[in-house]
């Protein structure tokens, strides 16, 4: 067995206990939930068990409608700000879910957030991958690029984290990069957990702290979790864009960043950017700002995967956050 298939046969475990534990709304819960959206009855329901966020099950209705029914179980639901970014991506023809309905439930004490969209026709490019001839794959990830960069033309009112009126938690990029999501003593205190050099982290927060993003006024709509994933095909065409849940206002570089951070050379950067309309964001230090985003994300991330106990994530996170300190060039 290679190393590959190692950490996708870990990573599909870990998923599998999480859905199992964690996300096991009453079926009554549901029952109600769908038939006041459709006024209908479930005729047929499954279980998908594949992300790491939310309960999510695919129901069709004996009235014939198709939905998806997502739950949160986290205490800060992003549900809402979502919806605002789904119908903003909407208005300029992004094929989008729609949301339907998002209700709140306290369940012995416990509250949970449910949100009902329509279901979109499609597979994930994800799983079409070893299908693909290369000409097949550029042409569809450069139909992703052109979608990203209207995605990314919307503009919003503040950086970081959207509410559900899309509005920033920040005023600029530089207050983003030190809020106070990243604590440098709790990042070292991580990294001697799984023995990870604490110079790299060190090393890493010292550049975040002198980045100069002050050129970067104007926020973006930033995706923040665009993914092979979330993108669904039919034929040769793109039909529907998933899970906005992670919005933020922001640096589109940021979106690239993130791409190659967590998807490497099997699915081409270039093949993105081709189709990406905006060509201004290309300037001669794309590549320097790139690697600024992925060194925050190796932080957010193993901070994330060491809460979350996923090993393969914090695995990834180290050696990512290895080559990347090595690779930014200070300026």
């Amino acid at each position: 067995m290679t190393d590959q298939n190692k950490k996708s046969d870990a990573y599909s475990d870990f998923i599998k206990e999480k859905h199992e534990k964690l996300f096991n709304t009453e079926q009554s819960i549901i029952d109600s939930i769908v038939f006041k959206v459709t006024n209908s009855k479930i005729l047929s329901q499954e279980k998908i068990m594949k992300g790491e966020a939310n309960e999510v099950h695919s129901i069709e209705t004996e009235s014939g409608q198709k939905i998806i029914v997502r739950i949160s179980h986290h205490k800060n639901p992003r549900f809402k700000p979502e919806k605002w970014a789904l119908d903003e991506c909407r208005k300029i023809g992004i094929p989008v879910p729609e949301v339907l309905l998002i209700e709140t439930f306290e369940i012995n004490g416990k509250k949970i957030q449910i949100c009902i969209e329509s279901k979109l026709p499609g597979t994930p490019l994800k799983e079409l991958r070893d299908q693909l001839s290369d000409t097949e794959l550029k042409n569809l990830l450069g139909n992703a690029g052109e979608i990203l960069s209207r995605i990314n033309s919307i503009q919003v009112d503040g950086f970081g984290d959207l509410d559900e009126h899309g509005k920033g938690e920040y005023k600029t990029l530089q207050e983003v990069l030190s809020s106070n999501h990243l604590d440098e003593n709790e990042m070292l205190e991580i990294a001697e957990n799984v023995s990870l050099d604490k110079e790299i982290i060190k090393k890493a927060f010292q550049i975040i702290r002198g980045a100069n993003l002050s050129t970067i006024t104007k926020p973006r709509l930033l995706h923040n979790d665009f993914a092979p994933k979330h993108i669904l095909v039919e034929g040769d065409k793109i039909t529907g864009i998933l899970d906005f849940e992670t919005v933020e206002g922001g640096d589109p570089i940021r979106e690239f960043a993130r791409w190659t951070f967590f998807f490497g050379a099997s699915w081409p950067i270039e093949y993105l950017k081709e189709g990406y309309t905006d060509k201004t964001i290309f300037t001669n230090d794309f590549d320097n700002k790139l690697i600024l985003w992925r060194i925050y994300f190796g932080l957010s991330s193993l901070d994330y995967y060491v809460k979350e106990g996923n090993q393969v994530g914090i695995n990834i996170s180290k050696e990512r956050l290895e080559n990347d300190i090595g690779s930014f060039i200070t300026v």
